[in-house]
């Protein structure tokens, strides 16, 4: 006698055990949710999720693990994430969704992501899966990378005596830009200073004006030695008024740096500024020829 039976639940059962195996490898925490009732299966769990109450409810149980657990910084942006609806959106949209946080109970840092399971017959999402994997090495590995980068760029565009940005910066990173302004200055009668108290008086008189003015801008706007004792600022959200203000205030607070072998010495400076939204390459021969201007009268500006 001969005989066949049908062995297809048999196959996707065994199937679904291969996936429900990967997932538990894949993410530290994870569930298997019914869409239609939010019930699930525990995939995966870690020691802080064990002491979550068990709401029978996915959203709910995901928000008290969120309560427990999450820095209170991102709480409010997972509260908002955690939504049925919003979830199943943006899996149909874009196929995942996830968020970053960082556990306090853990001391690292996670991504949830919801995904799909499988959909019924009719094309609806049948089921979905969360999983929440640790970040924590990556980021630092990202985080070290982005040091490293900053040194390079503090290397190369830092000017070494100032301290304040170079004029390789405004070349390679500034030129082409949209601003409100640029204002160049030089101080006055440098020359002077140098023969009379010594080159490093005259370094300590240019390190103590990039001060002042990297001091006076936002920290959006940008102070570049330009060369020599010459200085650039570019503002990228100012008005006419308030960049009238700013070199007024200037004038007053540069009178007011001392030289510290040389209290004697008075620095000013004279400053010439393009007005106008533009690049900052298009308002840099604007600015010198306002800064042209000023030095004719000295301690002073003009604005074009």
């Amino acid at each position: 006698m001969g005989c066949y039976r049908d062995i297809t639940a048999q196959q996707e059962l065994e199937e679904y055990l291969k996936i429900i195996e990967a997932l538990g490898k894949i993410f530290n925490f994870s569930l298997y949710i019914d869409v239609s009732d939010m019930s699930y299966r525990m995939i995966s769990t870690n020691e802080y999720v064990e002491m979550v109450p068990k709401d029978p409810d996915a959203i709910r149980f995901l928000r008290d693990n969120v309560n427990m657990s999450v820095a209170e910084s991102f709480r409010k942006g997972l509260y908002d994430w955690l939504d049925k609806d919003k979830i199943l959106d943006a899996i149909e949209k874009h196929g995942s969704t996830g968020m970053e946080f960082y556990s306090e109970s853990a001391h690292r840092w996670f991504e949830g992501i919801f995904m799909i399971g499988d959909r019924n017959e009719d094309g609806s999402i049948a089921h979905i899966v969360y999983g929440c994997h640790d970040t924590t090495d990556a980021k630092l590995q990202n985080l070290a990378q982005q040091k490293m980068i900053s040194e390079f760029e503090t290397e190369i565009y830092v000017d070494s005596l100032s301290g304040i940005r170079n004029r390789k910066f405004l070349d390679d990173k500034l030129v082409f830009e949209p601003c409100n302004a640029v204002v160049m200055g030089d101080i006055d009668l440098f020359k002077q200073i140098n023969d009379t108290i010594g080159h490093r008086g005259g370094d300590e008189a240019i390190k103590k004006v990039a001060l002042v003015l990297e001091q006076s801008v936002r920290k959006e706007d940008v102070v570049i030695r330009y060369g020599g004792d010459e200085f650039m600022m570019v503002f990228f959200d100012i008005t006419r008024e308030d960049l009238e203000n700013k070199l007024s205030y200037l004038k007053t607070a540069l009178r007011k740096i001392v030289l510290e072998n040389n209290p004697e010495v008075r620095i000013t400076m004279s400053f010439g500024g393009a007005f106008g939204t533009e690049l900052v390459n298009n308002l840099i021969e604007t600015a010198d020829k306002a800064l042209y201007e000023a030095k004719e009268m000295r301690d002073t500006y003009t604005i074009i």
